[in-house]
């Protein structure tokens, strides 16, 4: 090596050592601080719980809705030429982002690897958007129990919409909080459109979140707001991202695109939903009820206690609201205006209250509830400074209490409630994903499978499947039409359940009528509930003509 080169050499080593001692700096600086190097360990406990959900998870069968966004993911990334069942109402983002993972022969493991990263972003969004919009230690609280709550744990282990489209819709939050509460870089208010308008399209029922975010628009410039540029430019950044999902829905839906996609007029998909145990009712006031289910009792009472504390300024001084110097009112009325449109909207429109739609909001449930409990330590300790400390362990050994909780309500093996990871693990889906694998194992290419189970049917045995009683997707035909149908088309494989084994069964004239004509339908294979194989939970029929 010549004198140059080594000259080169040298100097290359230093840049390299100097980048390395600022990194070293910049972290030496960030753990200098109680509060990050306290979150970091939440980080690391975050990361756990949701690899043990993992491990547990990642071979369970998926349910209607994961096998519907997962079918469609192979059909964009294989070009089944045959029709996937999709309800029009459904943006399509997460499939289109799975696409590329089958593509490449990655698999569901990818998909579910992609869910843990995203759910693990949710816990680190949590802190540094609660850092913002209140202080460190309630950022510590508040990411604490994002870490251990139930909701979030148990759709770690499901391959659906809702958790990234929470973490999607945090990232909106903290960008808005940056960029136009604080007025930081007006840039960040580019980047809460760009998350707010992913967020959207990971779920489009998100889309109703964007009012509480006007409306503190107005509050803060009133008709100004029209003149300012950067809100321009953030608008048309979320018509460009939304704009593929506005040309698919044209190109699939040309009677009525925007219609259909809304449920409005004609070509609307049937509803496909089912109710089942904790999601039987709707309505505004069952919405609120259910934060006694997502947040548990005590925490409900934490959560109470901060709300009135906290949002007892909007009422004192509510004539203060349009003030310029007075932005804490305006931000609390946000934060008011986004929980009551959350709980109010989806109880109203949604067919039945689930837990997971609480999750847009849970960073506020959980930060109202830190601030109420600070106020009282702050309130107690005014008056008797010396048991600051004691204050301090019993609120420690109270979000301990309250975190053990949160965890043994989704990590236990079922005793205690519905939402258990062991139980979601080993559910009767499990048969679904069996039966599926077998049927793409057994039949040829082009077979064509009647089953009332369609999307999973259509994700496990990469076949064309149809349903027993709607065959053009729209108004179920009669019995006998449907009949007919079996008879006449083209079918190879009838599969059918016994009702109390898989909840997606064949409709009751399937089980007496395919017996009766035992010449057409012959049994090819059949799984069983007990060892001596006299009582069977599922029969694959192959058809002959």
């Amino acid at each position: 090596m010549d004198e140059k080169s080594k000259t080169k050499s040298k100097e290359a080593n230093k840049t390299l050592e100097g980048r390395k001692d600022r990194i070293k700096r910049k972290f030496s600086k960030w753990f200098s601080d109680p509060y990050n190097k306290g979150f970091f360990w939440i980080l690391i406990l975050a990361a756990v719980l949701r690899i043990i959900v993992f491990q547990i998870t990642k071979n369970q069968g998926l349910w209607w809705d994961e096998a519907g966004y997962l079918a469609y993911a192979k059909q964009v990334a294989f070009g089944w030429d045959w029709t996937i069942m999709w309800n029009p109402h459904k943006p399509v983002l997460f499939s289109w982002l799975m696409a590329p993972i089958y593509k490449f022969g990655i698999g569901e493991i990818g998909v579910r690897i992609f869910i843990l990263l995203m759910s693990i972003a949710a816990v680190w969004l949590v802190y540094l958007t609660a850092k913002e919009f209140f202080d460190k230690k309630i950022a510590l609280f508040s990411s604490f129990l994002m870490s251990v709550f139930w909701v979030h744990l148990f759709f770690t282990g499901r391959l659906l919409v809702e958790l990234p489209s929470t973490t999607l819709f945090l990232a909106s939050l903290y960008f808005f909080a940056r960029g136009y509460i604080k007025k930081e870089n007006p840039k960040f208010i580019w980047w809460f459109g760009i998350s707010f308008a992913l967020a959207f399209l990971m779920r489009v029922s998100y889309g109703i979140l964007i009012i509480p975010f006007i409306l503190y628009f107005f509050m803060e410039e009133k008709m100004k707001v029209f003149k300012n540029k950067n809100l321009w430019i953030t608008l048309l950044l979320i018509v460009l991202i939304i704009s593929p999902m506005i040309i698919w829905l044209f190109a699939n839906y040309q009677e009525n695109p925007i219609g259909t996609f809304l449920g409005i007029g004609k070509n609307v998909a049937p509803e496909l939903g089912r109710l089942t145990t904790g999601m039987h009712v709707k309505g505004i006031w069952p919405s609120f009820a259910d934060l006694l289910y997502v947040l548990q009792p005590i925490l409900l009472i934490i959560f109470i206690i901060g709300a009135l504390l906290y949002f007892a300024d909007i009422l004192l001084g509510f004539d203060l609201i349009f003030k310029k110097d007075n932005p804490e009112i305006r931000k609390r009325l946000f934060i008011l205006i986004l929980i009551l449109i959350q709980l109010i909207a989806f109880g109203w429109f949604r067919a039945y209250i689930e837990q997971r739609d609480k999750m847009p909001i849970i960073i506020f449930l959980f930060a109202i509830a830190g601030f109420g409990l600070f106020k009282i330590r702050d309130y107690i300790a005014k008056e008797k400074q010396n048991i600051l400390k004691f204050l301090n362990i019993i609120i420690l050994l109270l979000v301990l209490f309250i975190g053990y909780g949160q965890m043994h309500f989704v990590l236990n093996s079922g005793e205690s409630g519905t939402m258990s990871v062991k139980t979601s693990a080993s559910s009767s889906y499990n048969l679904l994903k069996e039966i599926g694998l077998w049927m793409n194992g057994y039949s040829a290419k082009g077979a064509v499978i009647i089953s009332a189970a369609l999307p999973e049917m259509q994700y496990y045995t990469e076949r064309e499947v149809h349903p027993f009683d709607a065959w053009d997707y729209g108004v179920p035909k009669t019995e006998n039409e449907s009949k007919a149908d079996m008879q006449s088309i083209k079918t190879e494989f009838i599969e059918v359940h016994d009702p109390n084994s898989i909840p997606e069964i064949a409709p009751g004239w399937a089980f007496s009528y395919i017996p009766e004509n035992n010449e057409t339908f012959i049994p090819v294979m059949a799984w069983f509930s007990d060892a001596a194989k006299t009582k069977a939970v599922a029969v694959i029929y192959q058809v002959q003509h």
